[in-house]
Formats: structure tokens, C-alpha cells, sequence
């Protein structure tokens, strides 16, 4: 009964559409953060409801801001995107914008390398809103996150200007990992939840060198 009464009132505090859920990312080539031996050909992203998408939905950028993928297309459940020519060692970044079935935007960045491996740097105090937050190293790469006071759940958005969609990083553990493909300014919002319901959120910007 106790575990009944809970339900409903998770259901009646839940914003509009929480309950029946949105459409998932099912798979995603390159996978993020990883360092490939060679240039993909191909960009794919497979979704786990329906999904409307127009030429344009799936883009691939480089560290100069160029464009290196040709139109997006949409078969079934999965989007593509061909890469053009052959992309080079160094850190690149995909970014695709869908429409679910129930009307809501699906937006997500996804950093990858070729034949590029992460410099070495020293941790760093990022402050944002006040708060201090540890970098394991201001320069590009895979790089790691740890929340403050003890906090162990939440996320780290990670915008940067050559981008259509943010960088999303998960906490475990208080610490969340990822890589930032390319330098400049970017701007960061941390939403930490210290009891699993609350969330507190800040924010603020954050160089990261070449």
C-alpha cells in the first residue's frame, strides 16, 4: 500500500510527460569519447522511438569549425550522416537535432578522436555560481569532473559556440567523465541533486586550452 501511495505521488508531482517518458538514444557510431584508428565513414545514431529529422538534423565539426559530414537522413529509427573526405588525426564532435513522437526536442553533442590521445595537465578549480568543482585538466581530451560537498548525482552540460547541442556528462559517484574536443570558452551548467528529488544548478564559463 505505502509503495502504491509513493507511485501516485511521484506521478502527480512529475512535470507533463514525465510519466509516459520520452524517446531514448538507443546506439550511437563513433561511440562518445572514443579514439578511433581511422576515419569513419559513416555517422549513425539509432533512436528508440520514432523520430522526425530534416537534412540538416546531424552535423560533424572539426576544431576550425568546419562542416564534415554531408545531409542527415532518416531510415526507420536511425539517422546517418557520411563523413566527407577522411578525417585526420585530431577531435571532432557530432551534434543531432530530432522531434520525438510526443513533440519534444532531442539535442546532444558527441565527441570523438582520430589517432589523438589526451594531453597530459594539471587539475584545476572550476568555480561556477560560487562553487568549486574539480577539472582534472583545463586542456582538451578526456577529462573528469568531481561534484563538491559530498554530492554523488547529477549532470554537466557542456556548450561550446561550434556546437548545435551541448556535451552531456553523467555523475557516478560524485565524478563524471567526457571529453572536450576542442579549446575556447565554454559554458557549463552543473545540476547536482543532493537528495535525488531537489536540484540545485550552477553555472558559468570554463577555458579550455589547445
Amino acid at each position: 500500500m505505502r509503495r502504491a501511495v509513493v507511485a501516485l505521488l511521484v506521478l502527480l508531482i512529475a512535470p507533463p510527460g514525465a510519466a509516459h517518458g520520452h524517446t531514448s538514444t538507443g546506439s550511437l557510431s563513433p561511440a562518445p569519447d572514443v579514439n578511433l584508428i581511422e576515419s569513419p565513414p559513416v555517422i549513425r545514431v539509432a533512436f528508440g522511438g520514432r523520430v522526425t529529422a530534416g537534412a540538416g538534423a546531424l552535423r560533424v565539426v572539426d576544431a576550425a569549425g568546419h562542416r564534415r559530414a554531408g545531409a542527415a537522413r532518416l531510415t526507420g529509427r536511425v539517422l546517418t550522416a557520411p563523413v566527407r573526405g577522411t578525417l585526420g588525426p585530431g577531435r571532432y564532435a557530432y551534434a543531432y537535432v530530432v522531434t520525438s513522437a510526443d513533440g519534444h526536442a532531442i539535442r546532444r553533442a558527441v565527441a570523438f578522436s582520430v589517432r589523438s590521445r589526451t594531453p597530459a595537465a594539471k587539475a584545476t578549480a572550476v568555480t561556477l555560481s560560487g562553487q568549486r568543482l574539480r577539472l582534472s585538466g583545463a586542456k582538451v581530451g578526456v577529462r573528469t569532473l568531481s561534484l563538491w560537498g559530498g554530492l554523488r548525482e547529477g549532470t554537466a552540460e557542456w556548450r561550446h559556440s561550434a556546437l548545435d547541442a551541448p556535451l552531456t556528462w553523467t555523475f557516478r559517484a560524485g565524478r563524471a567523465r567526457g571529453m572536450l574536443p576542442f579549446p575556447g570558452t565554454y559554458r557549463l551548467t552543473v545540476r547536482a541533486r543532493p537528495d535525488g528529488f531537489s536540484e540545485r544548478v550552477v553555472s558559468g564559463t570554463v577555458t579550455i586550452a589547445g
